[in-house]
């Protein structure tokens, strides 16, 4: 098995390529491979007259790689995932890749919200964040436990 190097920029002298392959595979719009997607979880938020919603899809991540903090209105997720993949013949190895990283992602809910009153769950690959309103004076900052 032999690796070929990829360049992005190597779709611009290619006439068989064009500007749109290469800007699907700067903003990763491709169709989505098992490694792609490892730090951009898709994220929804939901806001209601009483609460916000927060739903992001984290797949392979596991609980304990979570973190959930509020502090002055700006709840922020963040997770670091490693993950490694091999594939052995005969005692030798033909294919391995790692990856490792993190993402941040920060959403600014307003400083009325009541950060003792807040639940995050995470089942199967996916948190589930709800977060109460308040009309009350701002809390200080918090983690957020995950359950």
């Amino acid at each position: 098995m032999s690796l070929i190097k990829h360049s992005p920029m190597s779709s611009l002298r290619d006439p068989s390529g064009s500007f749109e392959d290469l800007m699907d595979q700067f903003f990763n719009r491709r169709e989505q491979s098992p490694m792609s997607g490892f730090l951009n979880p898709a994220t929804d938020v939901k806001e209601t007259d009483t609460e916000f919603t927060i739903t992001s899809e984290m797949p392979g991540v596991q609980k304990d790689q979570v973190k959930v903090d509020l502090h002055e209105g700006i709840l922020t997720i963040s997770a670091e995932k490693s993950e490694e993949k091999s594939e052995e013949e005969e005692g030798k190895v033909v294919w391995r890749e790692r990856r490792q990283g993190q993402f941040v992602r920060r959403f600014n809910l307003g400083k009325h919200v009541d950060a003792d009153h807040i639940q995050a769950n995470f089942e199967n690959g996916v948190l589930k964040i709800k977060v109460q309103k308040t009309g009350d004076a701002p809390s200080n900052g918090k983690t957020i436990p995950i359950s």
